[in-house]
């Protein structure tokens, strides 16, 4: 009767946390499907801290083990195929392990998956977190480091892609213009943004570019931040390496 209660009064805060095309039914009392769908919800949402944390409350102490273990299978197989579709089964895993509370596992958890995804800054911010409970105050302040460096450059990136916008608008509204194909524009955004001329029509978004400090992806493409310039711009941000 305690667990069915427990299940009855998670179902509200769980099911509000569902995505919106998930059939969630509030008032279904049959804990292992309740279970299986928020083991879902969790893999298609493998960043959120209070999600893993419900799951796990779910799941009681009688079913944390296993619950630890579907996860972990899921993860190592995810590691081992690897691909795009791998980040979500590692970063579940790792929030499952923060939210059962073992650091230390969490920790190399979020390596792994930080070795698919290293620019993700949850999971970033997740390593930090877990190393400061683990006790490794040294290590988790420079991975809070580097996560508000990420975030902040995110911001940036996000920013000048709106001046861009707003700059390709005041230009179209001038009227119609050659636009030049033998050269065109890149502003990379790395450490700092960098603006360079190379030849050649602009990439398409999502096309992989090389420079000299790395490989890049297109992820826009709009008119010459310059004045008077007759050349297109290509945005670029870091590839991650997968």
């Amino acid at each position: 009767m305690r667990h069915l209660a427990l299940v009855t009064a998670l179902l509200v805060p769980i099911g509000a946390a569902m995505p919106a095309h998930a059939d969630w039914q509030v008032r279904r009392t049959d804990s292992s499907a309740l279970l299986e769908r928020a083991e879902q919800a969790l893999l298609e949402r493998p960043d959120d801290d209070d999600l893993a944390r419900r799951l796990v409350k779910l799941a009681g102490r009688d079913g944390r083990a296993k619950l630890r273990e579907r996860f972990r299978v899921r993860a190592e197989r995810a590691a081992t195929e690897g691909g795009k579709g791998a980040y979500a089964p590692l970063a579940a895993y790792a929030h499952l392990l923060q939210a059962l509370g073992d650091a230390n596992a969490a920790a190399g958890a979020f390596d792994r998956a930080l070795r698919v995804a290293p620019q993700s800054v949850p999971a970033i911010a997740g390593r930090a977190r877990a190393l400061a409970d683990a006790g490794d105050d040294a290590a988790a302040l420079a991975a809070y480091d580097d996560a508000l460096k990420l975030e902040h450059r995110a911001t940036e990136l996000a920013d000048l892609a709106r001046e861009l916008d707003e700059r390709g608008r005041t230009l179209a509204q001038a009227g119609p213009r050659p636009v030049r194909e033998d050269e065109h524009v890149v502003v990379a955004a790395s450490d700092r943004y960098r603006l360079t001329v190379r030849l050649g029509a602009a990439p398409l978004p999502g096309e992989v570019v090389e420079l000299e400090e790395g490989s890049y992806r297109c992820v826009r493409v709009s008119a010459s931040p310059l004045p008077g310039d007759d050349r297109r711009c290509a945005l670029l941000e870091p590839l991650a390496v997968e």
